[in-house]
């Protein structure tokens, strides 16, 4: 993101390039806010230092799962970490890892792949309140930087 300012009868003016923000929708936005909190009414996030996922399943809130390990595989399998009982999740359906405070998650070749705030991708930064739907089960991201989630700071 970048700006540059000029003046222009007394005034100053900005030009703003929002690069790779241009297609934020504030619409959306909202309404993804809204969303996330109507869970965590039900379930509050986890307070504390850390990253946690809550997921989400049949509409309801299930758990929050911490993500201390550096990597957590997510699939039905019995040795997945994060373990979703769905038919459209596949044995290890993807993974995320953490690298230098930074949570990166990846599809792992599954056949229905994964969404973040609705669109399809193979591999993904995530940030406080992403919400990543994985067959017909959903998992919020929250990212912890002292006592509540840098979400709603």
């Amino acid at each position: 993101m970048s700006s540059h300012g000029s003046k222009s009868n007394g005034f100053e003016t900005f030009q703003l390039d929002l690069g790779k923000f241009r297609n934020i929708k504030l619409r959306e936005v909202k309404e993804r806010l809204e969303y996330v909190s109507k869970f965590f009414e039900k379930m509050p996030p986890p307070s504390g230092d850390g990253a946690f996922v809550l997921v989400i399943s049949e509409g309801e809130p299930k758990k929050w799962i911490s993500l201390e390990a550096q990597k957590q595989l997510i699939g039905r399998a019995e040795d997945a970490d994060i373990q979703i009982f769905d038919p459209n999740v596949s044995r290890i359906h993807c993974r995320i890892e953490e690298n230098n405070r930074t949570h990166t998650i990846e599809d792992n070749g599954s056949r229905n792949g994964i969404l973040v705030n609705g669109e399809k991708t193979s591999s993904r930064r995530l940030c406080d309140g992403d919400i990543v739907k994985i067959g017909d089960s959903e998992l919020i991201f929250v990212k912890n930087s002292g006592a509540e989630s840098d979400l709603f700071s």
